[in-house]
């Protein structure tokens, strides 16, 4: 924000996601993603990016897509409009970073959670259908879930497009639904 960027995206992409854990497949991934994030970008001059890794724990890791993505951002002269560090945040630490954003393109369910708990909007690569219910209690368009094959395709810049051309809609439906799932989420904790 503070380098007059008014929108700045959070971006992650598991890499586990994909069928095939394959180096070279990988590479391929974070090509094709970078690649459409540079597109983004470029059409956006008031983006910027924070590629936010979740998840440290396999040999396979969210920072072995965006270690790539960043690479060759930089490369295409993007650097200034992009923010990425290997730390992987906690729970507590990610919800409040979340809350930071004005949208968050994530593939990881408890990132989403986090960001849609502080009342930012999410797009999401799916696996498992688990991003659908969660864009149900929040009465977000289904639209905005991808499969994880299209965000390495062109669907992923027309969706995000879309996206960030409706942040301020989505931002009010979210918080619009907010108190209602926070009223669902304690009745779980304390059954009546």
């Amino acid at each position: 924000h503070q380098q007059g960027h008014p929108i700045v995206l959070a971006f992650n992409f598991h890499p586990m996601l994909r069928s095939n854990s394959d180096p070279v497949i990988l590479n391929k991934d974070a090509e094709a993603v970078a690649a459409n994030l540079s597109t983004l970008l470029h059409r956006h001059p008031e983006v910027a990016v924070a590629l936010v890794p979740h998840d440290d724990r396999n040999r396979i890791s969210d920072n072995t897509v965006l270690e790539i993505v960043a690479r060759k951002l930089a490369d295409a002269g993007l650097s200034d409009r992009i923010h990425y560090r290997p730390f992987v945040p906690r729970s507590a630490q990610l919800k409040a970073i979340a809350g930071l954003f004005q949208g968050v393109i994530s593939s990881r369910m408890h990132f989403a959670i986090a960001s849609l708990g502080m009342g930012i909007p999410v797009m999401a690569a799916d696996y498992q259908d688990k991003f659908e219910g969660l864009f149900e209690h929040f009465a977000l368009p289904k639209n905005y879930i991808l499969s994880p094959s299209d965000f390495c395709n062109s669907k992923f810049l027309d969706t995000a497009e879309l996206f960030i051309n409706n942040l301020d809609a989505l931002r009010a439906t979210v918080q619009k639904n907010l108190p209602t799932v926070m009223s669902l989420s304690a009745a779980n904790f304390n059954p009546a």
